[in-house]
């Protein structure tokens, strides 16, 4: 799973490094393309990441009667 998680954390590296070339050049275009792509790339690693968290501790929600009152 880690090893999935340091792929495509270069690979959003690469393609942000990208991104920036291309805003410089004014490929704008081609530059918002790449930045949908990290974006989901983002969303993958996150997901990835969430799996990993709950893998090692289950979320627990809080006692809401632990929480206090509001009046």
């Amino acid at each position: 799973m880690k090893e999935e998680m340091e792929k495509i954390l270069k690979q959003i590296y690469f393609k942000r490094h990208q991104a920036r070339r291309l805003l410089v050049t004014r490929r704008n275009n081609e530059a918002i393309h790449l930045s949908r792509e990290i974006d989901e790339l983002l969303n993958e690693f996150y997901c990835l990441k969430q799996i990993e968290s709950s893998s090692y501790k289950r979320y627990e929600r809080s006692n809401p009667a632990l929480i206090g009152n509001w009046n």
